[in-house]
């Protein structure tokens, strides 16, 4: 995965640093900067495309409603990311009672 990933004194809506020193970082897309955006891309590009050969563009307007979560390792090193999607943004239908 991507190495360090500069995280900036601005305000996330979460960000914790365990005592193994692993961090974990919350924030809206609006709030993310561009280094951190670019490192998502390239790993959501390497996930979907690369290794699962999902022909596939893994890049949409959801990106700018959504909710993003990762995980660096003590060096700095993303090992893991998420996007959280809005339910409101998606194509899922709930079921109504009538």
């Amino acid at each position: 995965m991507r190495k360090d990933i500069k995280l900036s004194a601005r305000e996330y809506i979460g960000k914790h640093t365990y005592d193994s020193g692993y961090t974990k970082v919350a924030c809206h897309y609006s709030e993310m900067t561009k280094e951190e955006y670019a490192t998502m891309l390239k790993e959501r590009v390497q996930a979907f495309v690369v290794e699962n050969r999902r022909v596939m563009n893994p890049v949409d307007d959801l990106d700018k409603h959504s909710y993003f979560l990762w995980i660096n390792n003590p060096s700095g090193e993303m090992i893991a990311n998420v996007r959280i999607v809005p339910v409101s943004y998606t194509h899922l239908t709930l079921p109504t009672k009538a």
